[in-house]
């Protein structure tokens, strides 16, 4: 492949995100031809717990000093920005970099250790590196550059996860970070209680927040004020039976979609659903489970968590500012947002380091923006520093300010 290719995913999800949900999408078979269409339901998850940005508000960010008296910002007033309204808040690039613009995670996706295979869960390095225990020695690393049609090899050390099984799952410690890697091997383990073990998720699971879904469709989401019940009372189906359905469709059945975080195994916006007539559905493990835990102690979980049921507020996954670039300097750019907000007054320039490898390949690669354009820059750090800095930036796609705000097209 000599050309650029790029497309677009709709909702504003991360890297992270987008890996994940291609592992999953449309569903995955297991040993025992169980075929799922859960996509849908995860994508449904999903939305649940992504919310608009307008909506972002962060601890931790300084007043802009520089700032002339109308424009001073105190640290709570910085996000989100008072921009007029935004068109379609759609597009984060997915484009496929050659080898000297990609992260090592995506560039390494695939790992052999004795003989077995395993494939990363997430090009994202993990934050909490605490799950990795003892070495399991010498893995070989391989990656492919599309471009060049190339095959790449390198060795790395594999490690145990703490309470999981290394036959399914493996961390993996590269030069820029540690990566948790799962099994290649599509048999899944005969009961619940195994699967969580072989995973490592024992112990670990939480479960803080649910959508309510039948036919497809979400009619409400909710946060749990007590999600340790639903944790225990799921603990107990730890002998349920893997199913042996075959072509598994849960279009007709009502069901909770909880939506699971564990951050030290890689999980991130996985779903873990319950039906009305005890059934368990997950994709947090790449393929999908289904386990049967019987209607009696599916009511039990589903009545526990509605009863613990808190309205959901709207926490967003990411950050976003925009605005036309007024300077291109040697690892930054600089974003004047005035155009966006109601009052220009309000307005304030960013400035957006450019030197990690996410933000420079659109710098130089792929949207290579000029003086002048409209962009939209998305970010999960903080905003500090007299110059106000930006940090976290991991894409910056092109847009344009029309009908009074900031618009990305699809």
């Amino acid at each position: 492949m000599k050309k650029e290719i790029m497309t677009r995913a709709v909702g504003q999800i991360s890297d992270s995100y987008i890996d994940e949900a291609a592992a999953f999408e449309g569903g995955s078979f297991s040993r025992r031809g169980t075929f799922i269409r859960f996509g849908v339901l995860a994508a449904c998850l999903a939305a649940a717990v992504t919310a608009s940005v307008l909506l972002i508000d962060r601890s931790g960010i300084k007043t802009a000093d520089s700032l002339s008296d109308s424009r001073q910002q105190t640290a709570d007033s910085i996000l989100p920005r008072p921009y007029a309204n935004f068109g379609t808040l759609a597009s984060e690039s997915a484009v496929i970099f050659p080898w000297e613009y990609l992260t090592e995670g995506e560039r390494y996706r695939r790992v052999t250790l004795n003989g077995n295979s395993y494939s990363i869960r997430s090009t994202v390095p993990l934050a909490d590196t605490s799950a990795a225990g003892e070495s399991l020695g010498s893995c070989e690393a391989e990656g492919y550059d599309e471009y060049t049609e190339k095959t790449y090899r390198k060795t790395f050390e594999a490690f145990k996860v703490i309470g999981a099984d290394s036959g399914y799952t493996i961390a993996v410690r590269m030069e820029q970070g540690s990566y948790i890697f799962r099994s290649d091997e599509y048999d899944p383990p005969e009961t619940l209680g195994e699967l969580f073990g072989a995973y490592g998720l024992k112990d670990r699971l939480e479960l803080d927040s649910f959508s309510d879904c039948e036919d497809y469709k979400s009619k409400g989401s909710y946060k749990l004020s007590d999600g340790a019940e639903t944790v225990r009372l799921l603990s107990e189906c730890s002998e349920a039976r893997l199913t042996d359905t075959e072509c598994f469709d849960h279009r007709d059945r009502r069901c909770l979609s909880f939506s699971v975080t564990c951050p030290e195994l890689g999980i991130n916006n996985k779903a873990l659903s319950i039906t009305e007539d005890g059934l368990l559905m997950t994709n947090m493990f790449e393929y999908g489970f289904v386990y049967d835990i019987g209607s009696e102690k599916a009511g039990e979980i589903i009545a526990s968590a509605r009863k613990n049921a808190l309205p959901a507020v709207d926490e967003p996954a990411s950050g976003l500012i925009g605005g036309r670039i007024t300077e291109i300097g040697e690892g930054f750019i600089r974003i004047d947002d005035s155009e966006l907000c109601e009052d220009p007054g309000q307005g304030m320039v960013f400035t957006v380091p450019t030197e990690d490898i996410k933000i420079k390949r659109c710098v130089e690669f792929s949207v290579r923006p000029k003086v002048g354009d409209t962009v939209a820059v998305y970010f999960n750090g903080e905003i500090s520093g007299s110059k106000n800095t930006v940090g976290g930036a991991y894409d910056l796609v092109r847009a344009h300010i029309g009908d009074g705000g900031l618009n990305i097209p699809e």
